[in-house]
């Protein structure tokens, strides 16, 4: 990355990059609380609360001039974050495990959107 790049986007390429570490983070909570037991599962729903912050953090540099390249993926993984949200509240709620099942793929279709983020501030 070219040291003109590095202030055309500030912080993002960082900040996409610690939403991919945090979605890993996840997967091996998610994990843990598989074969861990069920009273595990309140870390996952933690630290999916904390992800939030770099995830709004980056479609909000997005939404400044120069973050026009990676604008859509970003805010694309805000409502892929929403999205994440609803499939377990609304799969609990309406007891569709299905719906809920649909948490997991979810989150992959989030990691491949933030990559895309990560590889367009990383140029």
């Amino acid at each position: 990355m070219s040291a003109s790049s590095k202030s055309l986007y500030g912080p993002a390429p960082l900040i996409a990059a610690s939403i991919i570490a945090g979605i890993m983070v996840q997967v091996f909570l998610a994990g843990l609380a598989l074969f861990g037991g069920p009273t595990d599962w309140g870390m996952h729903g933690l630290f999916g609360g904390v992800l939030s912050l770099p995830i709004l953090a980056l479609a909000a540099l997005s939404l400044l001039p120069a973050g026009a390249l990676f604008r859509q993926p970003a805010l694309m993984l805000v409502l892929l974050y929403i999205t994440q949200v609803m499939l377990v509240v609304l799969g609990q709620d309406l007891s569709l495990p299905w719906l809920s099942a649909l948490h997991p793929a979810n989150a992959l279709v989030m990691l491949l959107v933030t990559v895309e983020s990560w590889r367009r501030t990383a140029l």
